[in-house]
């Protein structure tokens, strides 16, 4: 009886039959009158199952209906109505998108088994909707990790670009901001079509031949391709590939949330860049000499990458989760491991162990540690 259910009727007295027929057996809320209950659902009182009546004066029952199905998608939705006219069940089911359509007078008995149906159905979509949040996270990380494994390069810059953008959210007050998170942590993914060695060249400020460029103007679409066959990561996938439009024709046809987000990535991808072969504030300068971001938006970008950490050498075997890198890291062969910039996680850390042991990299290597990260200062 944990889940709720929201009866709605602008009768007294039929709440008042309703609380003595069913209160044995569900968890119930009462509402009189269509107003009440959009209200409740206004206070963010999660409900399982709504029942409404239809003809309700303040305002009726189909309106409240489409109403909840838009602030409260995942609640199971019940018409509960006198007037049993095809039109009226046609517009409830049509446009409420409603679970069950019952006439009035009905028994206990009858209410009891659509209340009991109308619970099943929102747990069973509560699993689904778990399962299908499960397997979108599981794609995501297993994207990540073939990225850090196939191009370490392209790995770092997007840990880097993720950190920042997170950062930026939380300075921003930003709700709902889990698409752009996943942008920023994706947005790299179609470097993996680009040799890492036309990626190092890039990011350290090289000029490249005609080829390779394109190659690297070519990832956002080649990345948003990839993101956009995973289901629910279509609007993730536009932010990606209008990051770099520049407030073209094309990223002005999407609404404001994509096209906001998007220029958000875009500053952050751009400061990137920047910041790979100049002092942060250089950086900034020249992020704000370009005139194509706002003011508050660079603001904030300015606190979230505020140099407060302080810089100090760490034995490999004393890193720890969280540390991010203040220089690249590559084997006695010369082969790249890890970026300047990347944040340790403990596989990146095991790993690095494991070169250590066999005396491929140097043992100690230069860190900027999180105040919240306790690094052991060598020497």
């Amino acid at each position: 009886m944990n889940e709720r259910i929201l009866l709605v009727d602008d009768d007294p007295n039929v709440l008042n039959a309703f609380r003595r027929q069913l209160r044995k057996d569900f968890n119930l809320h009462f509402a009189e009158g269509g107003a009440s209950a959009i209200e409740m659902v206004r206070q963010n009182q999660p409900f399982a199952v709504v029942i409404s009546d239809m003809q309700m004066p303040d305002v009726n029952g189909l309106d409240l209906l489409c109403f909840i199905r838009d602030h409260s998608p995942e609640t199971v939705r019940v018409m509960l109505t006198g007037n049993a006219d095809q039109k009226t069940a046609t517009d409830a089911v049509n446009e409420g998108q409603i679970f069950r359509f019952v006439n009035k007078p009905c028994s206990s008995e009858q209410l009891k088994l659509v209340l009991t149906a109308g619970l099943e159905q929102y747990r069973l979509a509560k699993a689904e909707q778990e399962i299908l949040s499960q397997t979108l996270n599981g794609s995501i990380d297993l994207m990540i990790d073939v990225l850090s494994m196939v191009n370490p390069v392209a790995f770092g810059r997007a840990n880097r670009v993720r950190a920042i953008v997170k950062n930026i959210c939380r300075i921003l007050g930003l709700s709902n901001s889990w698409q752009l998170e996943i942008a920023a942590a994706l947005s790299q993914i179609g470097s993996v079509t680009v040799p890492s060695q036309v990626l190092e060249k890039s990011y350290s400020g090289y000029a490249l031949c005609s080829a390779d460029q394109a190659l690297i103007n070519d990832i956002p679409n080649v990345t948003a391709k990839l993101v956009g066959k995973i289901p629910r990561l279509q609007d993730v996938a536009k932010i990606i590939g209008l990051a770099n439009a520049n407030g073209s024709r094309e990223i002005q046809s999407h609404g404001k949330p994509i096209v906001d987000s998007s220029r958000l990535l875009d500053l952050v991808l751009t400061y990137d860049s920047f910041a790979q072969i100049e002092q942060p504030f250089e950086a900034l300068a020249r992020i704000r000499s370009l005139d194509r971001f706002e003011d508050q938006w660079i603001e904030a970008l300015a606190k979230a990458v505020a140099k407060d950490i302080a810089v100090t050498a760490v034995k490999i075997c004393d890193l720890e989760n969280g540390m991010i890198l203040d220089e690249e890291l590559r084997t006695d062969t010369g082969v790249l491991l890890v970026t300047k910039g990347q944040t340790l996680t403990d596989s990146l850390i095991s790993n690095l162990e494991n070169y250590l042991k066999r005396d491929s990299i140097k043992e100690t290597i230069n860190v900027r540690s999180p105040r919240n990260v306790r690094a052991t200062v060598v020497g």
